[in-house]
């Protein structure tokens, strides 16, 4: 009974911030699959001198 206070404070303490840990790496992960997504959209760039005629 005494151990139970403390021990769900500092268990629900370190989930929250668990949470906050993933949070932030779940964006980078986001930020890159958009980077990915924009540059597929965008198709092949081509040659940059294009040949006349």
């Amino acid at each position: 009974m005494v151990w139970s206070l403390p021990y769900s404070l500092t268990r629900n303490a370190l989930g929250v911030m668990l949470l906050r840990v993933r949070g932030d790496t779940a964006k980078e992960v986001e930020r890159v699959c958009c980077v990915q997504r924009s540059q597929d959209m965008a198709g092949p760039s081509g040659p940059l001198i294009r040949p006349p005629g």
